[in-house]
Parts: structure tokens; sequence; C-alpha cells
């Protein structure tokens, strides 16, 4: 009969969007929530140039030209959210984001994307977790949910911090601070490639650590969520964050001629302010980045070292303007500036076509929201100019996307 019941709230799902924009299955002990996200999206012009200024597709990330216009689906995630007294759950999968913008319809296949519990208690006001499984470490990128991005690209900051792997961590929550570590595997499986030969050199991969501090200067400025935009909510509320990642022993599969492997270290931190006032809504994010590399022979186990710094930037203001009918516009700008090698001009950057941002360079953003209902149904229109830090690359894309979210 249980099963009945709940079957029957699936159902009811598409009735219960307009009002609630959320469905919970409970009973005396257990909380179900079901989460969907989907981004459809509409993108123009995709007019770029490569290093040597001729025709590139920034749709597939190669040299040609791209069609003037191209429609995908750039997010389509289902979730289930479970809570059993003071345990929670997170249940996500994902399916074909992106694949028609690369020409790949036919591979829209789906993965595991969340799969991760935690113990949450507390002591007095403060809440405190141990989290597991597979997810994403606390840093600026993932303490603001991708349903209240403000345009429909990714920050670059956020782009270049993104993880999401298999791990444990800590978290607390409190009126004035917040903070976090993680530690996880890193970001490859791959391994030495004569591990097995039992002669000379051999490497192991090592962990990715992360740690963020959050702090608000009183209790009255703290928003309980970051955001990219509060789409007008009266108030006042000022977070100061710092978040450091630690990719250890990262081996690639790419060393340089006449090595054997590649050995990594790289290490990225630096601040970052959200500020919410009212009708305006501001985010600035600089991070910094060491990355220590080293091509290994085997089996002499000579190596050839190298450093590499770099650097990235964005900075973004957006003003809501609500009208009597209860919709929100709201237009924004964005600026970023990213350089992977702050030692060279990298003359040969392109745009590339993942996570719609492009290579070394500068970016600017230009968009206009409407919100039907804040975040969980808006309407984005977003113009990006992207210009290499040298050479000809260059893009000129307009994109138009709609979000539902419940």
């Amino acid at each position: 009969m249980q099963l009945v019941k709940s079957l029957s709230a699936l159902v009811l799902l598409g009735a219960a969007i307009p009002s609630t924009y959320a469905l919970s299955i409970k009973d005396d002990t257990v909380s179900v929530g079901v989460k969907v996200q989907m981004q459809i999206r509409a993108q123009f012009l995709n007019d770029a140039d490569n290093a040597a200024g001729a025709n590139y597709d920034p749709l597939r990330g190669t040299n040609g030209e791209a069609e003037s216009v191209r429609f995908y689906i750039r997010r389509a995630r289902f979730a289930l959210a479970a809570k059993y007294g003071d345990w929670r759950g997170n249940f996500q999968i994902r399916g074909g984001e992106g694949a028609d913008r690369a020409g790949l319809d036919s591979t829209r296949a789906v993965a595991l994307y969340y799969a991760n519990g935690a113990r949450v208690f507390k002591t007095g006001d403060i809440e405190h977790d141990v989290h597991f499984g597979l997810d994403k470490p606390f840093n600026s990128e993932s303490s603001i949910s991708s349903s209240a991005q403000l345009f429909p690209t990714e920050r670059i900051v956020a782009q270049m911090i993104e993880t999401r792997n298999v791990g444990i961590g800590y978290g607390l929550r409190s009126s004035f601070v917040n903070f976090g570590v993680d530690l996880m595997n890193n970001s490859t499986v791959t391994k030495d490639v004569d591990a097995a030969n039992n002669i000379g050199a051999e490497e192991t991969n090592g962990y990715f650590y992360s740690g963020r501090i959050e702090i608000m200067p009183g209790k009255e400025f703290n928003p309980g969520k970051r955001s990219e935009s509060y789409v007008g909510k009266e108030g006042t509320h000022v977070v100061l964050g710092l978040d450091a990642q630690w990719d250890n022993a990262n081996l690639s599969g790419t060393p340089a001629a006449g090595s054997e492997f590649r050995i990594a270290d790289s290490f990225t931190w630096g601040p970052d302010l959200l500020v919410h006032w009212n009708f305006l809504s501001f985010l600035a994010e600089y991070r910094m980045r060491t990355a220590d590399i080293a091509d290994v022979d085997d089996p002499t186990g000579n190596e050839v070292s190298s450093d590499i710094d770099g650097s990235f930037f964005n900075v973004q203001l957006a003003y809501a303007i609500p009208t009597e009918g209860g919709y929100v516009f709201e237009p924004a700008i964005r600026f970023s500036e990213r350089d992977d090698n702050k030692d060279i001009d990298n003359a040969t950057a392109v745009y590339g076509s993942s996570n719609d941002n492009g290579g070394d360079g500068t970016t600017i953003d230009v968009g206009l929201n409407l919100y039907f209902n804040g975040h969980a149904n808006k309407l984005q229109l977003a113009y990006q100019m992207w210009e290499a830090e040298e050479g000809d690359a260059q893009a000129n894309i307009l994109r138009l996307q709609h979000q539902v979210s419940f």
C-alpha cells in the first residue's frame, strides 16, 4: 500500500510543478525528496577564429566553420535526496549533457553524478557533518548551486577548480563561519606503465585535499546559501571566502617524449567575495595555481622537472528589477581572465568546446535574465566575447537558455 502511495505521488509530480517546485515522500522515519533540473539551450552565431585567424568551430573544438544556430540540452539531471533521522543521502544521475552541441546526439548516455551520505549533528548553534561517497569538495564552485548561476555559462574560476570524486570529509556551519575539509581520490586512475616489472622507479597515485573557510561579519549578513544572484530579494549579505586544493602525485598518461610517465602536484588557492544588497548581486574570485611536474624515465629513474604558475579571475555584477506582474528582469555583466602559464604568452590558444569558456585570454559576458519564479524557472540571454592572450584567436557566441528546476 505504501508503494502505491509513493508511485501515485511521483505520477502527480507534473501537476505539482507550478505551485511547489518540489516533491517529498514521507513516513514516520524517512523523507525522500525528488529533484529535477533541465537546461534547454539555443546557441547562435558561433563565430570563432583559431590562432592563425582561420575559421574555428567552437561547438566541437576543431578548425572549420560551425552552424550559425545549434540546439541542445545543456543540463538534464534527476536526483533523490533522503533524510533518516540525522542521516542524509544524495543520489543523482545525468545524461546527454552537451551531446547535441558537438553532434554526438547518439551518445546521450546516462551516468552516475552523485552518490553520497552524511551524518549531521549539532553542538549548540553549530551544525557539523561527516560525509562520504561520490561528491564535490566544499569550495567556491560547489558551494553555489549550478541552478543559481547568473549566466548560462560557468564562471572561469568555478570551471578551473571543479572536482568530483569519491572520498570523505567534514563540514561546519554557523552564523559567522562555515568550514570544510575533504580527502578524495585524485583526478586520475593512470598508473606507472612499468609499475609491475619491479625494476626502477615505481609510483602510485596520491590524493586530492581540499579546504575552505567562509566568514560573515555578523549573523544578519549570513545568506545561508551562496548564490550568483538573489533575484532582488531584500537584505544585505557579505561572505568572504578562502579555499585551497592540492592534487597530489597525479600520474598523467601524457609524459614528455622519452619518459615513461609524468607525475604532477598542483596547488590552487585564493580568495572570493560575495555581496548581496537588495537588488544587487556581486561576486569576485581569484585563484592562483602552482604545478610541479616531473617526467620520469623507467628503469633509470631519471627525471626532468618543471614548474608552471597560472592564475584565474572573474568578477560579475547583476541588478534585479522586479515588475508588478511578479517577474524579475536582471541585466548582468562579467569579466574573466585565464592564464594557465604565466611564463608563456600562449599564441596558440583557441576557444575549445569544454564548459563554454575559451583558453588563455579574456572574456566579457553581457546578459539579461528573466525570472518567472526565481531560479526555479528562468530564461537567460547572454552574449560572450572571448579573445586569446596573443594571436588572432577569438570567439563571439550568443546563448539563449531556459531552466526549470524543482
